[in-house]
């Protein structure tokens, strides 16, 4: 154990200096397929270098779900998964995973809605997306959550484009009216600009 500590400094080292190959290759040292917390946690430095490399992740990420019982590091895990099955374009897959995990109370429950309710758009399936955003907004308020903003946006922008112009309003200023400051507070006035010159027109 003592020189799996010595080792998995030395890799950790590497990888936070962003030296990924090297790194890459000491994790793989540490990790001979056992389920012990070092070399799960191997397991996990491998699938991130290989995300950095442009590697292949599946299997690893695969792997690392079947033997982690962790259910937050699962869940982390599975929410990379669900990226990756979108990129080999197997939405349905992803869809699978996302919902399972915005059914679960959990770190990665608020991030799994929003991921599914971004997918479903991109699927055209935006009435569903809708009812995705609605149920991560009922989670609490938006002072508490950046994902929660995010999700209000898309909301917004979605009544906009179906020139649904009271409820676009109603989320714009949701996040307008924000006391932190967000990256969307300036777009959504943008929206809301725009929402006022067409009504006027109208």
């Amino acid at each position: 154990p003592a020189l799996l500590a010595k080792q998995w400094d030395f890799a950790e080292g590497l990888f936070k200096r962003k030296f990924y190959e090297d790194a890459l290759q000491e994790y793989q040292v540490i990790y001979k397929g056992g389920e012990s917390r070092i070399e799960l946690d191997a397991l996990l430095r491998i699938i991130e270098c290989s995300e950095h490399l442009k590697k292949p992740t599946n299997l690893l990420l695969d792997e690392y779900i079947k033997r982690e019982k962790d259910s937050s590091k699962k869940a982390l895990v599975l929410m990379k998964k669900a990226t990756v099955l979108q990129s080999l374009n197997q939405a349905d897959e992803a869809l699978v995973i996302y919902r399972d995990l915005s059914s679960q109370k959990g770190d990665y429950q608020e991030y799994a809605l929003y991921e599914q309710g971004r997918l479903l758009l991109e699927l055209k399936q935006e009435d569903k997306a809708s009812e995705v955003f609605v149920r991560l907004l009922d989670l609490g308020n938006l002072e508490t959550s950046e994902v929660r903003v995010y999700a209000a946006f898309a909301l917004a922008s979605l009544y906009f484009r179906k020139s649904d112009y009271v409820n676009a309003s109603l989320y714009f200023e949701k996040i307008v009216d924000l006391k932190n400051d967000s990256s969307l507070k300036e777009s959504s006035w943008s929206y809301l600009i725009t929402i006022a010159s067409r009504l006027h027109e109208d």
